[in-house]
């Protein structure tokens, strides 16, 4: 009795010990669309340090038929951005839609 407590006891210890010291996985690293030669955020924000080049805001009123994908909203956005990049002349690497109030145009550092 004494014999399979302790070979129990043993193969628990050494259960523990192996998920203990499993390597974690870092799921916050995750691939982005890219459209035009930009990377597209959506409802996201990448883990890199950037910066703000320019806050995008679109007022429109949104119906049925001018929008149906996320991916319509995204384009939107980023025609927004490539006006106002040709109209201002700063350069930006991404698009950030749909995590705060205005959506952003982004340069990494």
């Amino acid at each position: 009795m004494k014999k399979i407590f302790l070979t129990s006891s043993l193969l628990l210890a050494v259960l523990i010990f192996a998920i203990g010291n499993e390597p974690t996985k870092d799921l916050s690293l995750a691939k982005v669309n890219k459209k035009s030669g930009k990377y597209i955020f959506l409802n996201c924000e990448p883990v890199h340090e950037y910066e703000v080049v320019y806050n995008i805001e679109i007022k429109f009123v949104i119906s049925s038929s001018q929008m149906d994908t996320t991916d319509e909203i995204a384009d939107m956005v980023l025609k927004r951005a490539f006006k106002m990049q040709k109209k201002e002349g700063k350069e930006f690497d991404a698009i950030i839609v749909g995590t705060q109030k205005v959506d952003l145009a982004i340069k990494f550092k």
